[in-house]
């Protein structure tokens, strides 16, 4: 589980923050705050495209990948 940011969301963030309010460079985290799957994730992309006649998604209990990733990496909005 995660928490994905929308590119039109995290571009505000950045103009705002950044830019208008010029606070200072150097690593700030920043989260829609929705936590959800891969497979929500993907569904919400589908479903937002109006592509989810075209494509079956099927969840998957043993996905296999070489990429270690944490059950849940979900950032807590402030």
């Amino acid at each position: 589980m995660g928490c994905p940011a929308n590119t039109k969301t995290l571009s505000k963030y950045l103009i705002e923050e950044l830019v208008i309010d010029k606070k200072p460079f150097g690593i700030h985290h920043f989260t829609d705050g929705e936590a959800m799957t891969w497979y929500d994730f993907a569904k919400r992309i589908l479903k937002e495209n109006a592509l989810e006649s075209m494509v079956k998604l099927e969840k998957i209990k043993n996905y296999h990948t070489f990429v270690k990733r944490p059950k849940k990496s979900i950032l807590a909005k402030q």
